[in-house]
């Protein structure tokens, strides 16, 4: 959970690309999330996707 005041400020967005970039040389990315449309929205603007999809 994130805190209301830090809510759609860049933060995860900087995070997702710190981690994207750092392990950028991973061949298989994995991310386990739930599936609420908020986050799904957020994981799915970095290229994931749904299993099936």
């Amino acid at each position: 959970m994130v805190h209301p005041d830090y809510k759609r400020v860049g933060i995860g967005k900087k995070l997702m690309q710190y981690c994207l970039k750092r392990f950028s040389l991973v061949r298989t990315k994995v991310l386990l999330t739930d599936d609420e449309l908020p986050q799904k929205a957020f994981y799915e603007s970095f290229g994931f996707k749904t299993p099936g999809n």
